[in-house]
């Protein structure tokens, strides 16, 4: 892999013309080229050589013209003239110091996997594959509101969380859900709108955190297939049961106006709704209502309902709602 010197002038002007004419920003042009969208910045800001390959990429895909390049580099450039200097450096020195063993390497292996978490930043500017790090949260009300959000609307590939919302009605939504991963794991989300549908994908990518959420009983596959059930650090807390209710019904819920006649009177009410095709998930929704007494019923096989204002008013006073979708159907 080669990277490109430029003047800086014109490596700046390079970037903002591909972001110009293409209209995307940092996020979805460095995964044009596959790397992430603060490596991408950071070259467009000039801080680091681009690779080749990728400028010919952007160049070709937006029709602008590349830059002079002043000179080519081979990847590890600066390690191999740097450590050559600092071998013969430690040489005249100390003289020579025969093979490295075993426990010379494994040193050293763990020396650089130390620098590489303390800057992986730096390293993926490198062109290294740097995992992502993951905070690990403590048991919590919000974790359990999170366990029910990915079991509402999320799902878990083995590197990958995906959470998919309604990118109208679920757009201040979007920013709760992102503001929640970011307090519980340290992590900034992407978001990335689908084409032609009313849809968001609120994704964070990494082995570490789908590693870490099994430590919590989420994990990988589809839900409905096997039917997953909520898990039981949550099912056994009320506090967890409430707060897990909540990320359900604020994804897979919904709250609606049911009007009628009889003899001539109108009348009204409000319901609301969950819609889900785990079993598992329904009756354990349908268990906690009935344990705030709200008096819940199925219907339709893949639904729990609550009828009458009395009923809807008690379910959000008890368990509430971080979703505007719902509120604003209260009048809240």
């Amino acid at each position: 892999m080669t990277r490109l010197v430029f003047q800086l002038v014109d490596q700046i002007s390079f970037f903002k013309e591909i972001k110009e004419v293409s209209g995307l920003d940092r996020d979805a042009l460095g995964k044009m080229v596959g790397i992430g969208g603060r490596q991408y910045g950071d070259w467009a800001r000039g801080k680091f050589l681009p690779q080749e390959e990728a400028v010919s990429a952007l160049s070709k895909k937006f029709n602008v013209v590349v830059p002079h390049i002043v000179e080519k580099r081979e990847e590890w450039w600066s390690g191999r003239i740097n450590g050559r200097r600092a071998a013969l450096v430690k040489y005249r020195k100390y003289g020579y110091f025969g093979r490295l063993t075993r426990e010379d390497r494994s040193r050293g292996g763990v020396e650089c996997q130390r620098r590489i978490k303390a800057n992986p930043d730096y390293y993926r500017s490198l062109g290294l594959r740097v995992r992502n790090v993951f905070k690990s949260p403590e048991k919590s009300s919000a974790l359990a509101e999170f366990v029910g959000i990915v079991l509402g609307d999320g799902g878990l590939t083995r590197n990958q969380l995906r959470i998919t919302l309604n990118s109208v009605a679920d757009r201040r939504y979007v920013e709760y859900v992102k503001n929640l991963i970011r307090d519980l794991f340290g992590y900034e989300p992407s978001v990335w709108k689908r084409k032609n549908v009313k849809a968001v994908d609120v994704v964070v990518s990494g082995v570490g955190l789908v590693e870490l959420l099994s430590d919590f009983d989420l994990s990988v596959g589809d839900k409905v297939r096997r039917q997953v059930g909520v898990p039981a650090w949550v099912r056994n807390s009320y506090e967890y049961s409430k707060c897990c209710v909540r990320g359900l019904m604020d994804t897979d819920g919904g709250v609606f106006d049911h009007s009628y006649g009889v003899k001539g009177k109108s009348y009204h009410y409000r319901k609301v709704c969950l819609t889900n095709r785990s079993v598992p998930l329904l009756e354990f929704v349908y268990s906690f209502l009935h344990r705030i007494g709200v008096s819940p019923r199925f219907a339709g096989g893949n639904k729990v309902w609550i009828y009458g204002s009395d009923g809807v008013n008690k379910y959000f006073k008890v368990v509430g709602s971080s979703n505007y979708r719902l509120l604003k159907k209260l009048g809240v």
